[in-house]
């Protein structure tokens, strides 16, 4: 049962032989009975037929793998619970095959859980229900102990429930774990997170307006554009501090997507601080009714997921967005994020589906900094497909739209592929030159991750 739920598509019954029932006198037989065996005992719930094995379940009937997976039906309550094991304490002799595909789905399953726990945490945060985030964030430093994420939300939380004691006690304890386990402080977003900045103090001087919270924000979105990024934080978190002193939710919520987005963007954050952002924002988005800022939010919580691995929670987050009512632009980037994921996952025909699409909706809108990053997706494509000289034609599409619009900040990513392009087909000084410069850009930018 756990293979048929599992599976990315209905196996034909010669799969499920070659899996479970090789050495059986009668593989076939076996399989026939094990199947009658399992209609038996779930047949008020399922229907289970065909070749391939098609596995249905009634209305009213769900199995908690997919409801897991999916993102959707849990409560609190019940994502405490959550951290077993898939087939846990059940040994089965059913040869290396099936053995392989469990450790790989256990593995997967796990992962899923800890990224549902860290999210529900967060989101419990956002909404200003810091007890319950502290529970979820102790099972889930539990299953993690030396993610320095989850201790950050586990800090986070003790110092918004009032518990400052404890939370600099936790905090002491991750630091006290990761110099014992990994010879290294814990990062200083865990130290950061025991501390509960007065809002008033920090806009202190500041004229407190919805007009100065939007001075704020388009000045910090006009910094990203010229690529001055320290300067672009500063205001944006100001734009975040004056709104929300103003009481004005959706330009709140809009300034933290914002701000989370220069994080991510341009400065390489990854971690709960960012991600905090993000559900603080799309916590206030959906209470004011702001679409567009929810689509944002979604968007840049999937982004997240592909650079964390959690590609169950990023289609969560990018369906969710793909359900609202999105212009061009918004569309351009979510179909992006999804080709990007659907590409680290080596789908490369979704991929480019989408990252094509994703051109095209950024075209009508006149994104073209958006088209020039799709465009560098699908020139990586063909790279890791054996395809250099298509890479390179798409790649240099996408550089000179880069030129063009000045986005300096994301060269580097595009010359790095198109010098790898340019190995590939025998043109070594031309591979040169790039790296080159991209190395000199992404060093002035504190950001080697593209190389």
């Amino acid at each position: 049962m756990a293979y048929l739920v599992l599976a990315e598509r209905p196996p034909s019954r010669q799969r499920l032989v070659s899996l479970l029932f090789a050495d059986a006198d009668d593989p076939l037989g076996a399989l026939r009975w094990n199947l009658s065996e399992l209609r038996r005992a779930l047949t008020d719930a399922t229907t289970i037929a065909g070749d391939p094995v098609q596995l249905r379940f009634h209305a009213g009937h769900r199995v908690d793998v997919r409801v897991l997976l999916s993102g959707h039906g849990y409560d609190e309550e019940q994502l405490v619970r959550l951290g077993g094991e898939l087939l846990e304490g059940i040994n089965l002799d059913a040869g290396p095959a099936f053995e392989a595909w469990l450790v790989v789905e256990r593995q997967r399953l796990a992962a899923g859980c800890r990224a549902l726990l860290y999210e529900a945490a967060l989101d419990a945060l956002a909404q200003g229900r810091p007890e319950p985030a502290a529970g979820l964030a102790v099972r889930i430093v539990e299953l993690d102990p030396l993610n320095a994420d989850y201790h950050t939300v586990l800090v986070r939380s003790l110092a918004e429930a009032g518990d400052a004691r404890g939370a600099r006690l936790q905090a002491a304890r991750c630091t006290d774990l990761f110099r014992r386990e990994l010879g290294q402080d814990a990062p200083p977003s865990v130290a950061r997170a025991a501390e509960i900045a007065d809002p008033q103090a920090r806009v202190r001087g500041e004229i407190v307006s919805r007009a100065s919270a939007r001075s704020y924000l388009d000045a910090g979105r006009a910094s990203l554009s010229a690529g001055a990024v320290d300067l672009a934080l500063e205001q944006l978190c100001r734009a975040v501090d004056v709104s929300r002193s103003a009481e004005d939710l959706s330009l709140c919520a809009v300034s933290l997507v914002a701000l989370a987005g220069g994080r991510i963007h341009g400065a390489g954050g990854r971690g709960a601080e960012v991600a905090g952002f993000l559900h603080e924002g799309l916590a206030l988005a959906r209470t004011a009714g702001d679409e567009k800022t929810v689509a944002a939010a979604c968007r840049e919580l999937a982004f997240l997921g592909v650079q964390l691995g959690h590609h169950e929670r990023v289609d969560a987050w990018l369906d969710e967005a793909e359900q609202l009512d999105l212009d061009d632009s918004e569309l351009a980037r979510v179909l992006g994020v999804r080709g990007m994921s659907h590409s680290d996952a080596a789908d490369y025909p979704v991929a480019l589906e989408a990252l094509h699409r994703s051109i095209e909706h950024a075209q009508r809108a006149g994104g073209r900094r958006q088209a020039a990053w799709s465009r560098s997706m699908i020139g990586r494509i063909h790279l890791l497909r054996g395809e250099p000289a298509q890479a390179a034609l798409v790649l240099d599409q996408a550089l000179e739209t880069l030129h063009d619009t000045r986005w300096t900040a994301f060269l580097p990513w595009a010359e790095s592929f198109r010098a790898e392009a340019a190995l590939d087909c025998g043109e070594p000084d031309t591979a040169g030159e790039l790296l080159e410069h991209a190395w000199v850009l992404a060093t002035e930018a504190r950001d080697h991750c593209w190389m």
